[in-house]
């Protein structure tokens, strides 16, 4: 009894209060078996030649192999051949080091023949003191390698992409400054990468274009991408007119980060564009002295006419109203007064044609006048009422804008003739400080202003667009406002002339 007491406390002496209990190998073996057989990773054994021994359900199940399939596996047969000789490799290291190895990923082919990227980890196993198998646990990686390899792709895409298209792009933090740029930014500013990244962008720009960017900071933070113009300047000093498609950048708690541009150079349709608005100007400029070369000849030929021809049928009515006065026969009297009249028409014609050919009441009178002698003219000869009203007001005008004036009044009484069907006609004469505005209204059939805005493609509306042109040359402009059945009402606005002002 006494010495059962004392192998007791000899027994309780071996192990410490709060030490572990010693186990027993039936004990481990288990712990073993249970890790083994763990659902979270595969687990294997081969022989060092790389002979399979044994698998967990997980593998079997992950390669799509059975218990029997065990015996007649091989690393041989579930790695991809190129990777093979690493494997073995791999092995011969372990066996020697004798130690676990690093982690490596391997591509293994499943039975049916799908490619899994896995993760193992391997570690030597001993039998009796000696190196016997080599086991290893592995974790299928493949949906994380094919991310990583479908982002690095999709990176060097949208690299490419970045570097070989024909727009700039700039990319600026919060602060303005430059963080990237692409060749063609580059190539744009003539500023190497260097140069510009870690710099403000006000490096590309003047003064005016820097507060066009300001404007358009502020909208970016308001999260604005509308497009905008903006002049660059290059680094030898030239500029460059693009158009800015922008982005704004946040962070991940919503604050303004930055923005993003794309830049599309339009240098050269600018410079189009400039060069045809200088054709444009050059041709109203002709289109004008043509107006003014066209009055001088029908002054001259009015003059003529009036001169000659109108003196050679007055002496020739003179003579004949002598023989009128001396002729006896009844017979040779009719004929001359028949000779008379015909004089006398072919006189008041040489008349009117003399006053078309010219506006020399225009010269005499000033354009009021000159136009309600047109309108009492169109009245006679086309039955339609002419109302002229007039605030009274001086309206000094250059000697081309009164000639220009009249003929655009003379052009639309035309084509009211010709396709208002009007009965009534409403010309009104005002002024304001700097300008002259004629109103025509008319009470015909009217039209759709929509044709009238092709003008290119009617013949028709040639005469108002030579009329827009002209005025718009020398300052003015036409308005108008019409519809089917509702009259039209045309503005000719032009500018008054100042004394001591060209």
């Amino acid at each position: 009894m006494a010495r059962e007491k004392s192998r007791n406390r000899i027994s309780a002496k071996k192990t410490p209060p709060g030490a572990a209990p010693a186990i027993t190998a039936l004990e481990a073996e288990e712990r073993y078996r249970a890790l083994f057989e763990c659902p979270l990773c595969a687990v294997y054994i081969h022989d060092l030649k790389g002979n399979f021994i044994d698998a967990n359900e997980t593998a079997l199940r992950m390669f799509g192999y059975t218990k029997r399939d065990i015996p007649s596996l091989s690393i041989a047969s579930i790695l991809d051949q190129e990777q093979l000789p690493v494997a073995r490799k791999r092995i011969a290291d372990i066996i020697q080091s004798g130690a676990a190895s690093d982690s490596y990923r391997y591509r293994v082919k499943t039975k049916h023949g799908e490619l899994l990227w896995m993760e193992v980890v391997s570690t030597l196993i001993h039998r009796n003191g000696e190196p016997y198998a080599i086991q290893g646990m592995a974790w299928n990686v493949t949906e994380q390698i094919n991310t990583r390899q479908a982002l690095k792709k999709s990176e060097e895409q949208y690299k490419t992409m970045l570097e070989t298209m024909n727009e700039g792009m700039c990319v600026l933090d919060r602060n303005g400054t430059v963080t990237f740029v692409n060749d063609c930014f580059c190539r744009m500013t003539a500023y190497r990468k260097e140069e510009l990244l870690g710099r403000n962008v006000a490096v590309i720009l003047d003064r005016e274009n820097e507060k066009i960017l300001r404007n358009q900071w502020s909208l970016r933070k308001k999260g604005g991408t509308d497009p905008y113009e903006i002049i660059l300047t290059r680094k030898d000093g030239e500029k460059v007119d693009t158009i800015v498609a922008p982005r704004p950048i946040f962070d991940d708690t919503g604050a303004f980060a930055g923005s993003l541009g794309i830049f599309t150079d339009v240098s050269k349709l600018k410079r189009t564009e400039r060069e045809l608005l200088s054709y444009q100007e050059r041709l109203r400029s002709l289109a004008l002295e043509m107006s003014m070369v066209e009055e001088r000849e029908r002054r001259y030929i009015a003059i003529e006419l009036q001169d000659n021809l109108n003196r050679a049928l007055s002496y020739f009515g003179e003579k004949l109203k002598e023989l009128q006065d001396i002729a006896s026969p009844n017979e040779a009297r009719t004929s001359l007064d028949e000779m008379a009249s015909l004089v006398e028409q072919a006189m008041h014609y040489v008349k009117t044609l003399t006053h078309e050919f010219t506006t020399q009441i225009l010269h005499e009178k000033g354009l009021e006048a000159a136009l309600k002698w047109l309108g009492s003219n169109f009245q006679e000869l086309h039955s339609i009422n002419f109302h002229f009203k007039d605030d009274m007001k001086p309206k000094p005008l250059s000697d081309e804008t009164n000639i220009l004036l009249y003929q655009a009044v003379r052009e639309l009484f035309m084509n009211i003739v010709r396709h208002a069907h009007a009965k009534n006609v409403t010309v009104s004469f005002e002024r304001d400080y700097k300008y002259l505005r004629i109103h025509v209204h008319d009470d015909g059939i009217g039209f759709d202003v929509s044709k009238v805005l092709a003008y290119t493609k009617n013949k028709e509306m040639f005469g108002l667009f030579s009329i827009y042109e002209r005025l718009k040359y020398l300052g003015g402009h036409v308005d108008f406002e019409s519809g089917p059945e509702q009259g039209t009402l045309f503005t000719l606005v032009a500018p008054i002339k100042f004394p001591g002002r060209k």
